[in-house]
């Protein structure tokens, strides 16, 4: 591994949904285990040049791959071209896994992950630590319909071996939705002071309008700031 690069390969696809696929990883050498909320930044080729990344790393903790659960976005060069283009034996480069949207180490303070759409990747791989270390947590999913959700049935299959209380936000949920979400709409400031514990850190990430509203809510209703934790992608 030079300068802590090394060639990655893809040795599986899966499709979350129509938009969402995930790529299974393995490196060539042994790959470092992460702490859940850590990303890789890629390198990629593409009509000639070279594109730089940052994915979440949304696998399972402590497996011997890894695993990057990428939205293809219309204007997103790199993850139209994932979706599209990349293939089983594909390979391109990354560097080792770095990030500091991390749990804190207070194993005793209630936490509460909020994730909105493809958001869903570190706070999944976060939940996952949470249960290792046997910690308290509350989930709130959000999402357009469920048509745009993934990684939910590992959530629940978190939840069957780690029991925490769970809530889903649909914005527009579709009939075939019907039962599937607690609530139609977004989360409000008025939502989070009657459901959430304030006394918690807060995880969460998404959209930059998500973050931007979960920030303002919880600091108007007297959550510290340093009790806030959320993570931009770019």
């Amino acid at each position: 591994m030079a300068n802590g690069i090394q060639k990655m390969t893809i040795i599986k696809i899966e499709e979350e949904n129509p938009n969402i696929k995930s790529f299974y990883l393995k490196g060539e050498e042994p790959l470092p285990t992460y702490k859940g909320g850590q990303f890789i930044p890629i390198r990629i080729k593409i009509d000639g040049k070279y594109v730089a990344r940052r994915y979440t790393l949304s696998g399972k903790l402590g497996d011997d791959t890894y695993r990057l659960t990428i939205k293809r976005e219309d204007n997103g060069t790199v993850s139209k071209y994932f979706c599209d283009h990349m293939q089983v034996g594909d390979t391109f480069e990354a560097r080792l896994p770095i990030g500091d949207f991390i749990l804190d180490d207070d194993q005793e303070r209630p936490i509460v992950f909020l994730s909105g759409g493809i958001g869903v990747t570190p706070i999944y791989s976060m939940m996952q630590q949470a249960v290792e270390e046997n910690r308290t947590f509350t989930y709130v999913n959000a999402a357009r319909s469920g048509k745009e959700e993934a990684l939910q049935d590992e959530i629940q299959a978190l939840q069957a071996q780690h029991p925490f209380t769970c809530y889903t936000f649909f914005s527009r949920p579709t009939e075939e939705d019907e039962g599937n979400y607690d609530f139609k709409g977004r989360i409000t400031q008025e939502w989070i002071k009657e459901y959430l514990p304030l006394d918690a850190a807060y995880y969460f990430c998404g959209p930059l309008s998500f973050m931007k509203s979960l920030e303002d809510a919880l600091l108007t209703l007297g959550v510290k700031a340093e009790d806030i934790h959320y993570e931009e992608f770019k």
